[in-house]
């Protein structure tokens, strides 16, 4: 596989502070994880389509030349432990991944397409069940490389937001996410200001959100604090779980997390959007009944 220097995704989060043995080690996890996973479906609708299904064939071969191009780019990344960040950036290009994802998805649509188009003669719903479990699987992957490009690709141009919107915005994100853990919103009573780079401040603060609400458990509570008057601030504080001593706070490290089955990228991108606003970043894991991070702006 070769990867063009068009692909290679500049490093933005500042290399210093990035641990590339972790990186490489959670982008292995999270691709062969998949790759495992889909590479037992596509079996399974080879096995079961041979002699009834023939015409699947075809797309389930070019499914398995994705997977081995994706397990050929996570096991390349463990061949080069000392290669420099650049090298490294450039050998976990998420835009080569990206590319061999949807490769992959349009292959699965040729699968979809057969099965269309024997449905008159009636479909095993087996068949249906696997494509839709395929989609979901790849869906997660695409999410992983496109949180990646928001630590080392261009973030998205300022847009502004209504302070009223993203409040909204936040508590409907929330309450999808974590249903059953309590959130509150507190802070100025006037809503009605526009947020210059509102869409940047809301990248940061979904990701803040998701580790509020995780980090709440059972027993917690999450509440968003925002102030514009003498410097606009927004904080999210969390009365749930302590922070945790394995995971840095100054500087924020991505790839490090307490937490089995995580990236670690949360706070790193919800850094990087900060970098990006010219706002600090702020963590105060100490505090006795709670942790805060918030996002502070000079006034």
């Amino acid at each position: 596989m070769t990867v063009s220097a068009s692909e290679v995704p500049p490093a933005a989060y500042p290399w210093n502070v990035v641990d590339e043995e972790a990186l490489r080690r959670v982008f292995r996890h999270r691709v062969l994880n998949a790759v495992a996973g889909l590479s037992l479906m596509v079996d399974a609708i080879r096995e079961r389509g041979a002699t009834t299904r023939p015409a699947l064939r075809a797309p389930c071969d070019g499914m398995e030349r994705e997977l081995a191009a994706m397990a050929q780019l996570a096991e390349g990344s463990r061949q080069t432990a000392n290669a420099t960040p650049a090298r490294a950036a450039k050998e976990l290009s998420t835009g080569v991944l990206r590319d061999a994802c949807e490769r992959f998805c349009a292959e699965l649509d040729g699968v979809r397409r057969q099965l269309d188009t024997a449905r008159r003669g009636g479909v095993d719903s087996w068949f249906v069940e696997r494509c839709d479990l395929m989609a979901i699987e790849l869906a997660g992957l695409v999410r992983f490389t496109a949180r990646l490009d928001l630590l080392f690709g261009p973030l998205p141009a300022p847009e502004p937001v209504r302070v009223a919107d993203l409040l909204a915005n936040a508590a409907e994100f929330f309450a999808h996410r974590f249903p059953l853990c309590p959130f509150m919103l507190n802070g100025d009573p006037d809503r009605d200001g526009v947020m210059s780079a509102g869409n940047l401040y809301w990248l940061a603060l979904q990701e803040l959100l998701a580790n509020g609400g995780e980090a709440a458990g059972r027993h917690g509570a999450v509440q968003l604090f925002w102030k514009t008057d003498g410097g606009q601030t927004l904080a999210v504080i969390n009365s749930g779980e302590p922070w945790a001593s394995a995971v840095p706070s100054a500087p924020v490290r991505p790839f490090c997390s307490s937490r089995g089955r995580h990236d670690g990228l949360g706070l790193a991108i919800a850094q990087r959007a900060c970098e990006a606003l010219k706002v600090e970043l702020r963590i105060r894991p100490n505090l006795p009944d709670a942790v805060v991070v918030m996002m502070v702006a000079a006034s």
